[in-house]
């Protein structure tokens, strides 16, 4: 089988996009934090609900991304036969 290498960009973007997705996790709980006039202690003790929120929320960016990427590599192929 052949090998596959990511390179150090590609490991970097994808720690980017799961550092976001855990931003706006965090960023969603901290708002319903404050809007349901919850003690502090939530940002601990629903800490793991945050990374699953996480894990959900970059599973549908990499969905979204990977149908954009098929999109475009049609399109692109469509117009170099053209």
């Amino acid at each position: 089988m052949k090998d596959t290498v990511l390179t150090a960009r590609r490991k970097k973007r994808e720690l980017l996009w799961l550092a976001g997705a855990f931003l706006l996790a965090n960023a969603i709980n901290i708002y319903a934090i404050v809007s349901y006039h919850s003690p502090a202690s939530e940002l601990l003790t629903s800490f793991f609900y945050v990374l699953t929120a996480t894990v959900v929320i970059y599973l549908l960016t990499l969905l979204v991304r990977g149908c954009v990427g098929l999109i475009a590599g049609t399109v692109r192929a469509i117009i170099r036969k053209r």
